[in-house]
């Protein structure tokens, strides 16, 4: 199971689903100890009032402690902009809630930014079958959210989780030349949501008995050094180089300089596009998966030892030469 999977539980039977726009963000964190992957999962939805719990399946295994939530970093006016890529102004609600407005007047668009309390509104389920042990559903409690006028909200969370934990995001094993082995890698990202298809059965009836948002739209972001190659992907994409200034504080400042965001989005489609805009017009997102290949260099310190072992090599194998043909000089 590859698939992060998403649907949520209803306070009561209704007919009409709440729409949501997907933010993901795929990067790299490299602290002392160990690698990790991160996704940042944004998800925007017209409105609450009607969720009780959004659940999140995501096909490996976390805790509490590897789940952060975004909505406080993001609270500044630079951060907003970047990630909608909009003119917003924001101002501060109760302590979870920053309201943030369109700066232009014409534009009719005000939603909240929420910061969730990771230990009281996440909770972690498992997924309940023997050949999927290793992953979660991560239950996202709305319930106790006080609405006031604006029922449009936008929570975003941070996963930490060890590379070698993410099946779906493997190193490909031929290289067109041996020499290239020795010094690049070819890493393949096997990118999706809500594909029910290679799903679990348990998984699967879960979803088709939850209650499924209408996916506007996908933004879906790598960030890569600048110096890895992008060598094949599956949907159309552009990319920009990231402005560190902007997002050093929602990074940690981990990230370096010359950090490339490759976005590919999908959005979903007017069934008519000649006839007036009308919300139920459109054609939603079911599902969402993205193939992506990149070359890169390894460390500089799997370079260097490589060509330490090749010098010795080298110099056990000249001076065993060396050793036979004075040998067989000396017998003649």
């Amino acid at each position: 199971m590859r698939s992060f999977t998403l649907w949520y539980d209803p306070k009561q039977e209704n007919e009409i689903n709440p729409k949501v726009k997907i933010n993901v963000n795929l990067w790299e964190e490299d602290s002392k100890k160990e690698f990790h992957t991160c996704f940042d999962f944004g998800f925007k939805i017209d409105d609450i009032s009607n969720i009780k719990n959004i659940n999140f399946y995501i096909p490996f295994d976390t805790d509490k402690n590897k789940i952060s939530d975004l909505g406080k970093i993001i609270s500044n006016n630079r951060l907003v902009n970047a990630i909608f890529n909009e003119n917003f102004k924001t101002t501060d609600g109760n302590p979870k809630k920053l309201n943030v407005s369109a700066l232009d007047d014409d534009i009719n668009e005000n939603f909240i930014i929420y910061a969730l309390d990771i230990k009281n509104q996440i909770n972690l389920i498992n997924s309940k079958t023997s050949n999927d042990k290793n992953s979660k559903i991560i239950q996202i409690d709305l319930s106790e959210i006080s609405l006031d006028d604006i029922k449009e909200y936008y929570f975003r969370i941070r996963i930490r989780v060890p590379n070698d934990q993410v099946k779906f995001i493997y190193n490909q094993l031929k290289s067109e030349s041996a020499f290239d082995n020795y010094f690049t890698k070819t890493e393949v990202i096997d990118f999706r949501i809500n594909d029910i298809r290679s799903s679990s059965e348990v998984l699967r009836e879960k979803f088709e008995n939850g209650s499924h948002f209408d996916i506007k739209s996908i933004h879906y972001l790598i960030l890569r050094d600048a110096s890895d190659i992008i060598i094949h992907h599956g949907n159309p994409i552009s990319s920009r180089v990231l402005e560190k200034n902007t997002w050093d504080d929602y990074f940690d400042g981990n990230k370096e300089e010359n950090v490339i965001a490759y976005h590919i989005k999908k959005k979903a489609k007017r069934k008519n596009a000649h006839e007036v805009k009308v919300e139920d017009e459109y054609e939603y997102l079911k599902d969402f998966s993205d193939l992506s290949r990149f070359k890169y260099k390894k460390s500089t310190w799997m370079i260097t030892l490589t060509a330490i072992f090749a010098i010795i090599a080298l110099e056990l194998i000249s001076n065993f030469l060396y050793s036979c043909i004075e040998n067989l000089l000396n017998s003649l």
